[in-house]
């Protein structure tokens, strides 16, 4: 076989790119085993195949020159890998390029088991929050591409310098905290950016944190605007306390008038129907008993004459009979009132038209309960005014949600009507 000194120019040439080739594979090899920190095999096998390949290359770069120029004297190496046989040389090349080949893969699948230098970068760009390291002087270190569109966004422009970033967000915030500020971006989402300090090898590091909380600020915000119905409502449920307050005093003063309205008129008129009898038919004891009763009402020691059986009992008195037609309704104030108003009525029967039954009317229907209420003896002369205790009974049943009709002809009729009532109207008020 002849030498490779003796071989054609374009055997040269042709495996001295391959030379080449597999030189540039080597460097990359040695690069791959550096970067994934394979010190202890890899990388002496790297270098081990650079050489080769490199000591081959300059063999036959030095016989290039030889080719051009034959009366130059051929250098040392180049004369000794001129004497390797052009098929020997093709195959130690084809060795070093299944070495190259073999390290390669090795280094193709231990790459997973190592962090690359841009591993950092590569995960740190795929987070959706902002994160930023940078120093004291604000030169940054390491900013992920969600930050950098933070600051676009925001002030139009990426992160140069990190310390002025963080000044220009808590400006825009408009908060004073050292530790933390909200913005908003054009997009609408509220982003909430943390400043922490790190302390690496010695030296101090400040890390930037950007946060979506645009949910957390929403549900922030609804809570607020609860919050601010609820104190309205809290508002009006103490203003609706004090008027039940006042209500109640009103009330009982209220009930205290008709209660001595009532049982003084009757006893004056017990009085004069107790004068007008024969003096053997009187019945002192009830008289008196009567007035007992008033003296107790005067100096507020007895309850207000509310109940069924007060009402029949100051009737026998006046010799007046109630002649009821229905049942009374179960709600306390209605019922109240009902008997409010029999009690003004028959008052004025004895009195003023000198009758001797009170007929009382009561239905239940439809969700409304009513009472009509007419009396024996003369109708009125002239349209009844309400004053006194007509006036007094008017407000009485309003004030228990119904209303109160007076006419006077052809004779005397009282009507009492409620309707029936749901919730309160402030419970249902929207704010």
């Amino acid at each position: 076989m002849r030498p490779m000194i003796e071989a054609e120019p374009y055997i040269l040439q042709a495996l001295a790119a391959w030379a080449l080739l597999l030189t540039l594979g080597a460097a990359y090899i040695i690069a791959q085993a550096c970067m994934q920190g394979l010190w202890r095999r890899e990388l002496p096998i790297g270098l081990a195949l650079g050489a080769g390949t490199f000591l081959l290359l300059q063999g036959m770069a030095d016989m290039g020159v030889y080719y051009q120029d034959a009366l130059l004297k051929l250098p040392f190496w180049g004369m000794q890998v001129g004497r390797i046989p052009a098929v020997g040389l093709a195959l130690l090349l084809a060795a070093l390029m299944a070495g190259e080949i073999l390290v390669a893969m090795r280094l193709y699948r231990r790459r997973g088991e190592h962090l690359m230098p841009g591993a950092i970068k590569e995960s740190l760009d795929t987070l959706p929050d902002g994160v930023c390291f940078y120093a004291q002087d604000g030169q940054p270190l390491l900013v992920n591409e969600q930050m950098n569109r933070i600051s676009s966004e925001l002030f139009g422009r990426e992160i140069l310098n990190a310390d002025h970033f963080w000044r220009d967000v808590q400006q825009a915030s408009g908060m004073k905290q050292d530790a933390s500020a909200v913005v908003r971006t054009a997009d609408g989402k509220v982003w909430e950016v943390r400043r922490s300090a790190l302390t690496v090898r010695g030296a101090v590091v400040y890390e930037l944190a950007a946060l979506n909380v645009t949910e957390q600020h929403r549900l922030h915000e609804e809570l607020m605007q609860r919050n601010e119905r609820m104190n309205r409502i809290n508002e009006r449920l103490r203003r609706f306390s004090q008027e039940m307050v006042t209500f109640t005093a009103e009330k009982e003063l209220l009930n205290a008038k008709i209660m001595v309205h009532d049982s003084v008129g009757c006893a004056l008129l017990a009085f004069r129907s107790y004068l007008a009898q024969e003096e053997g038919a009187r019945e002192r004891g009830s008289l008196l008993l009567l007035w007992r009763y008033v003296c107790r009402v005067m100096k507020k020691e007895a309850a207000p004459a509310g109940e069924w059986d007060e009402l029949e009992r100051i009737a026998q008195i006046l010799h007046v009979t109630i002649r009821l037609d229905g049942v009374l309704p179960e709600n306390l104030g209605v019922r109240a009132a009902m008997i409010a108003a029999m009690h003004e009525c028959l008052t004025n029967t004895a009195s003023h038209a000198g009758g001797d039954t009170l007929y009382v009317k009561v239905r239940e229907e439809k969700g409304c309960s009513w009472a009509e209420l007419t009396n024996s003896g003369w109708p009125p002369d002239e349209p009844i005014r309400e004053t006194g205790g007509l006036k007094d009974l008017r407000r009485i049943v309003e004030r228990a949600g119904g209303s109160m009709t007076v006419k006077s002809a052809p004779r005397f009729l009282l009507r009492v009507e409620f309707q029936e009532r749901g919730a309160e109207d402030w419970i249902g008020q929207r704010y």
